[in-house]
């Protein structure tokens, strides 16, 4: 490149381009404007950028500034165990059980029936309802802390709260085998918990979260269950601990409650 040539004005002692030296600067400058914008137009959409964003990794952290503050915890109406943790906001300790749901919606989807064993066959759509209709519940009854709706945790929150739960002593064909049976969930609490009190994360059900993937493949379901031959939830594009599946649930399709501020 031809390094641009300079002159004096008469009147000012100040260094100004040539114009034909000016042009070219010009003509280089747009070109790399067009190119920069092809490539932006080439690039993947928001849609194609979805998984990257989620933050999908290939390890189970444990963020050991998460704690539990123990004296703001409580059971709500339907019974559900809130724990509180330190980064603002509530879990619950156990997976959803079919008498909560029964409860708050008037019907029971599962197929194999107990009020202590967590609801299943729930779609994406039943999980997120329970929880706008249950903020509705604890409203009525003015036991919904100030500000506060139940929802269905993102991905983020669920590493969050997963705190490296390990696979082993969990209600899944990969964790012990005395835990688990191919035929139907066990009851909430029976497989082991994990540091900050919290039951069933990597097994027993797999749980809804509110992480949309795209349009095409909808929500995103954490975690494992009773009939996942798997340690954790990988089969989709490389993701870890986390499958994509379609809105329509299934056996082992549940969720759990998480309290946040709207």
């Amino acid at each position: 490149m031809v390094a641009p040539e300079f002159r004096k004005t008469n009147d000012m002692n100040t260094l100004k381009l040539e114009p034909r030296v000016f042009a070219k600067s010009q003509i280089l400058l747009l070109v790399t404007i067009a190119v920069i914008c092809l490539m932006l137009v080439f690039s993947p959409g928001c849609e194609d950028r979805k998984q990257s964003s989620l933050g999908w990794s290939k390890k189970t952290p444990d963020d050991k500034s998460v704690t539990v503050l123990s004296e703001r915890g409580f059971e709500n109406g339907v019974r559900m165990k809130m724990i509180c943790l330190s980064t603002g906001y509530y879990v619950s300790k156990f997976e959803t059980r079919q008498d909560q749901f029964e409860k708050i919606m008037g019907y029971n989807p599962s197929e194999t029936k107990g009020s202590d064993l967590p609801v299943d066959y729930v779609t994406a759509g039943e999980a997120t309802e329970f929880c706008t209709k249950l903020t509705e519940y604890e409203h009525a009854k003015r036991t919904l802390p100030e500000g506060y709706v139940y929802a269905l945790p993102t991905f983020a929150q669920w590493l969050e709260f997963l705190a490296g739960a390990p696979v082993k002593g969990s209600v899944t064909p990969y964790g012990e085998h005395d835990k688990w049976t191919e035929e139907h969930a066990l009851p909430v609490g029976s497989g082991e918990k994990n540091r900050l009190g919290i039951y069933d994360l990597r097994g027993n059900v797999e749980e809804w979260s509110s992480e949309l993937y795209d349009k095409d493949y909808g929500y995103v379901i954490l975690g494992s269950s009773f009939v996942r031959y798997r340690r954790d939830s990988y089969d989709y594009s490389g993701i870890k601990n986390g499958t994509v599946d379609l809105e329509a649930g299934g056996t082992g399709s549940g969720f759990r409650c998480i309290l946040v501020k709207e």
